[in-house]
Formats: C-alpha cells, structure tokens, sequence
C-alpha cells in the first residue's frame, strides 16, 4: 500500500458533466490522502481499489486527464473528479479537483497553478499520457558527483563513499537508491545546455531536483545570495528543455543531512527526507532507510533544508532575468 497526501486546489462545479471550461477557484483541500493498494505511484492509472480519503471520508474517483493552464507549459496539471461517495459526507459525485505536477508538496507555495479559466475543457486533456504523482527529487544515471577520489558516475557511487558537499566538505553516503522508468509527462528529465548553472556539459535532473543558484538573480529576486530551485520551474527556450522518450534511470543519495553536491560543475541537492519522499518511495526502500534512522519518522516534519528554496514565481524571475 502506498499513501500519499496533496493538497488539491478546487474545480469549480463538474466540468466532467457540463462540458463547459475548467475553472480554478481559490479554496484548496488540504491532506487528500491517495490511497494505492497496489503500491503504485501512478496518478493516471486508477486501479480498482483506489481511492481519496479526504477528512475522514474515502472516496473513489476517476482520473480525467492532464493539460497545461492557460497552455502555460511551467503549469501542468491533472484533474480527478470524485465518483462515489460515502452517506454523510461532505463532498458529492461531481466535485472536481486540480493537482498541480509542479513543485514540491509540502513546499511553501505548494500548489500554485493559476485560478480562475484554465482555459481546459475536460475533452482537451490528455487521458493517455502516464503521469505519476508529483514525485521525489533525484539524479539521472551517468550524472558525475565529485568524491574523495574524483568524479563518478552516480549510479556507481555505493554505501559508504565520501563525496565532496558545498557546506560540510566530505560527507559519507548512508543510502543509495535508483529506479527506472518511462520519460514522459512529469516523469521526463530536465535538460540543462552547458554553462547554464555552471556545468560543463549537458545536465539533466529528475523535474523536482532542486540545482543552486547564486549570485544577483537570487539576491534580487529572493532576498539570499543563493537558492535551490527546482528543474522544471528553470525551463527556458533553449537552454533548459523537458527531453521526453525511452526510459530514464533515476538515483536517490542520502546523506546524515540535506546536502548540496558538486555535479559536473553545478551544485544540486541530495534527497531530502521529509514526508513526500517517503510516502513516494517504494515501500523495500523506505524499510531501509528507517533502518539506518530509526528516528527518521519523528524528524521529517522538522529536518532543515540546506538552503532557502526559491518559490514558483520567483523562479519565473530567475529564469526571465
């Protein structure tokens, strides 16, 4: 069984039934629980027994589709729509909700697509791309992380090395984990061209994988000399690109704490265990790093993160500066 807890930002009416557009409104629902007997942590394959526990009530419902806000592509989205629901509770058949495939859940600022018209009948979404659940920050395989002996490809880094981290020097790997799959919709890598956050060569992170970015952009824009920013809030016309198609190897590093890494030049984050992560890392996983922390479920609400995190709309600055 696999568990996961979003915020979902309301739908106005049931544009399922109306045909009519779909409209954002500004109410949220906070703690929606997916629950995913199957251990699953595809959002667009809806098997029999899953199901939305929202307040204390369980609900089953549809997936509707994906589409970009206002075709904003730095705003996508995917939409449900609850299709029975339990006597006496709150919400009815119909009640639709938006979940933003952006950023990461329990962020500040998470979620933040658009309100209002979204410009998006439920006819205009897209049924048949995979979408997983906004997932975990990683490294794709054959990314280079600078060690105590050099570079290494980080799928080759194993438990027990030391690798080089911008604010405690040496650190040991505690864990290591990888897991493949298919490059499309949210799942599909960031590319990032040479020089862009001071790589050598081309780059490319999972969407959430948070890369440093300092100097003036980050002083004007966010109030701190540097800033972790998500890939996919980077995306720009030629340099910064989704690079979709075949399968992709992502790798999770974990270190005592949240770390910034040396990766071909840039500097990137290591896995930060808080309570998104482990409620989308698979369940083998998640027995093993409690393992190596058995105090690991009473920290996540209040583990720090290794630098200020850079919101949405300031990375939209970022990236138009």
């Amino acid at each position: 069984m696999t568990t996961i807890s979003l915020t979902l930002q309301n739908v106005n009416g049931d544009p399922g039934a109306s045909g009519g557009n779909i409209n954002i409104t500004n109410n949220t629902t906070i703690d929606a629980v997916f629950n995913e007997p199957s251990g699953s942590v595809s959002l667009s394959t809806v098997l029999l027994n899953d199901s939305v526990t929202i307040d204390g009530y369980t609900y089953s419902y549809d997936y509707l589709g994906s589409g970009d806000v206002r075709g904003d592509e730095s705003q996508p989205a995917a939409f449900i729509r609850i299709t029975s629901s339990p006597a006496g509770a709150p919400l009815s058949v119909g009640q639709t909700f938006a979940i933003d495939l952006t950023g990461q859940p329990g962020d500040d600022g998470y979620p933040n697509l658009q309100n209002g018209n979204t410009k998006l009948q439920v006819s205009d979404l897209d049924e048949t791309e995979n979408v997983s659940f906004p997932g975990v920050p990683c490294f794709v395989a054959g990314t280079p992380i600078t060690t105590r002996f050099g570079t290494k490809p980080v799928e080759t880094i194993e438990v027990g090395d030391e690798v080089w981290t911008h604010d405690h020097g040496l650190q040991t790997v505690r864990w290591v984990g990888c897991v493949e799959v298919d490059a499309v919709g949210n799942q599909a890598p960031i590319e990032f061209a040479p020089g862009t956050i001071g790589n050598y060569g081309y780059l490319r992170f999972s969407p959430q994988h948070r890369v440093l970015v300092r100097g003036w952009r980050a002083e004007l824009f966010c109030g701190a000399d540097q800033v972790l920013v998500a890939a996919c809030h980077l995306l720009s016309e030629g340099k910064v690109r989704r690079v979709v198609g075949g399968r992709v190897c992502y790798v999770h590093m974990l270190f005592d704490q949240h770390e910034i890494v040396e990766t071909d030049g840039a500097l990137s984050e290591s896995l930060y265990i808080g309570t998104q992560s482990l409620q989308t890392l698979p369940s083998a996983s998640i027995a093993e790093i409690l393992e190596l922390f058995p105090d690991l479920k009473a920290r996540v609400e209040r583990e720090p993160m290794a630098c200020q995190v850079a919101r949405r709309h300031e990375a939209a600055l970022l990236v138009s500066a």
